[in-house]
Parts: structure tokens; sequence; C-alpha cells
């Protein structure tokens, strides 16, 4: 069953264009997250910044080794991955 949405989470329809669905990082923060930090930090890290996502680097900051959502920490995911 997934997560339920996000409270003022937009939404879009198949017939949208594809920009509507995708962030514009020229009006939004681009906010990075090392992957050693704990979910509930980075979730912490994008409230402070007002965005709802975050590039996950390697913990020497040498590459973008993912991408989380606030949809992916607050749902049932965190809860799935073993720890």
């Amino acid at each position: 069953m997934p997560a339920p949405p996000l409270a003022g989470a937009w939404t879009v329809d198949p017939k949208d264009p594809a920009e509507s669905g995708m962030t514009d990082f020229t009006d939004t923060a681009l906010i990075t997250v090392l992957g050693s930090l704990q979910v509930d930090a980075g979730l912490e890290v994008m409230k402070h910044a007002g965005v709802r996502s975050a590039f996950v680097m390697s913990d020497d900051r040498a590459s973008v080794i993912g991408f989380i959502t606030a949809y992916d920490i607050m749902g049932e995911k965190p809860l799935r991955l073993p720890g």
C-alpha cells in the first residue's frame, strides 16, 4: 500500500507537460546531504531549507550517490530498509 500524499503535495495529470512534475533548480534551492547522515537529520536539513528533496553525496563529497525526497522519508520505505 503506497504512503498517503504529503499535505500540500501537488498532483500532475498524465496529460500535463513533463515540466510540471519536475523541480526547476533555478527557482528552488539545490540541497545535498551526506550518505552517512541519519534519515531524520536529512529530513530536518530539507525542512530548514524549505525543500522536499535532496541529492545524497558520498561522504567525501566526490559523487552523487542518490536522491531522497520527503515522501521517501515520511512514507513506509524507512521501515522496510534494514537499519
